[in-house]
């Protein structure tokens, strides 16, 4: 699990205008891909990692999880790693912080993403990111006409309730 302290301000106490997380409305963390055309798929593999590396902290994405389903996660950190670990493939692969890293190991840019809502995270490896990591497409929302023609649309229809046989 990896813990973020929100509280933390690192600019000396002053209040940062820093954007929100670019979230894609229609998902959750956690939630499974409904269609194809929500994610960037890329013709090469060299096309994936460049995309993938596009993704700031805070940015939403689509990963493969290993039951071979694509969800929605935000990418929480982006650092090097050992790569020792990740060939080794230990079973608890954990997110090596900087004062961790022993400069003698060889170390690969890695992804780190929160992958639920109970604060469980994924790590990839950069050599991994053509597979198991998709960016989001943002498609433009379709503009929904206000009018057919340069009449507005009627709110209300008059009916006529007066008897034919009626003397006004």
């Amino acid at each position: 699990k990896y813990a973020v302290n929100r509280h933390h301000n690192h600019n000396g106490g002053k209040k940062s205008r820093k954007s929100k997380p670019k979230r894609l409305s229609r998902y959750n963390i956690g939630d499974a891909c409904r269609s194809p055309q929500d994610m960037i798929i890329c013709k090469s593999k060299d096309a994936s990692i460049e995309s993938v590396s596009l993704l700031k902290k805070w940015d939403g994405a689509f990963i493969k999880r290993s039951s071979g389903v694509w969800t929605y996660a935000i990418l929480i950190e982006r650092a090097l790693q050992p790569v020792d670990v990740v060939k080794k493939r230990l079973e608890y692969f954990y997110w090596t912080s900087v004062w961790e890293v022993d400069p003698r190991f060889e170390m690969q840019d890695s992804l780190l993403f929160a992958i639920d809502e109970e604060g469980g995270t994924k790590i990839i490896p950069k050599h991994a990111w053509a597979k198991y990591v998709r960016r989001i497409q943002h498609s433009p929302i379709p503009k929904i006409p206000r009018r057919i023609s340069n009449h507005p649309l009627p709110t209300e229809i008059a009916v006529d309730r007066s008897s034919p046989d009626a003397d006004d």
